[in-house]
């Protein structure tokens, strides 16, 4: 019987390990799939930059914030007010180069209001000898219209700009939605097959007579030919000494 019990131990761990892994895998694919509707209903309307309750956060391209800001580094963008961004403050905004459009993080370096009360933000590098200036890249400036500004910079991380940029390539996509999603669909499939075969039990009775049903679903062939002899002599044993 100790066998028996140390068996039923274990399986209740299993179950106990199960869950949990289920829990876990969950929780990712929500996550995933949560982050993928996020961006792509919020980032239409922020110039291609996802946008969580107002938190941003973007991927550093080049190095003209260095050495703040290391290419690579994720920063964490918070919109706010126009009259919360003062001289000195790191804004990301959109931006035109030419043809292109582009996501631009520097710095704040002279803020203009008109009389209609409309900002205007001239922002520059701050990296002096940044490959993405002809010179010093603090003498050359953005004039940013207030309209294209994402927000201010409340945050960076390494950790956060690795991750992020993980998440939107194709490997983090497959990884976090894909994997997951198949576990859950694999994991439903086998839990289907073991009730369709309906649990294993039993029957046998107690000192009483009673009829009790025992479940051997987590048992193997052996273990269950084991126990019915074990029930069988306990119940002759039982009637054996009402006998007497």
């Amino acid at each position: 019987m100790d066998e028996m019990v140390t068996k039923k131990q274990k399986s209740k761990v299993k179950k106990a390990f199960d869950i949990i892994s289920t829990s876990i895998v969950v929780l990712l694919f929500g996550f995933a799939i949560f982050v993928q509707i996020m961006s792509i209903v919020t980032k239409q309307d922020n110039y291609g930059v996802p946008n969580f309750f107002g938190i941003q956060i973007v991927a550093v391209q080049t190095d003209s914030m260095e050495p703040v800001y290391p290419v690579n580094d994720g920063l964490i963008v918070k919109k706010v007010d126009n009259t919360e961004i003062k001289v000195g403050d790191d804004i990301t905004f959109h931006y035109e180069i030419g043809t292109s459009n582009v996501i631009i993080t520097h710095r704040v370096g002279e803020i203009k209001i008109s009389d209609d009360g409309i900002y205007t933000f001239i922002c520059h590098g701050i990296n002096a000898n940044s490959s993405q200036c002809e010179g010093d890249c603090t003498y050359q400036t953005q004039t940013v219209k207030e309209e294209w500004v994402l927000g201010k910079v409340v945050g960076e991380s390494a950790i956060i700009g690795g991750f992020y940029t993980f998440v939107y390539t194709y490997y983090g996509l497959f990884l976090l939605i894909i994997i997951p999603g198949a576990y859950l669909i694999i994991a439903s499939i086998i839990d289907l097959v073991k009730a369709s075969k309906g649990p294993k039990k039993l029957v046998t009775e107690n000192s009483s007579g009673e009829e009790v049903k025992v479940d051997t679903s987590n048992l193997s062939e052996e273990d269950r030919e084991r126990l019915k002899k074990e029930l069988l002599n306990e119940m002759l044993n039982n009637k054996g000494g009402d006998k007497k």
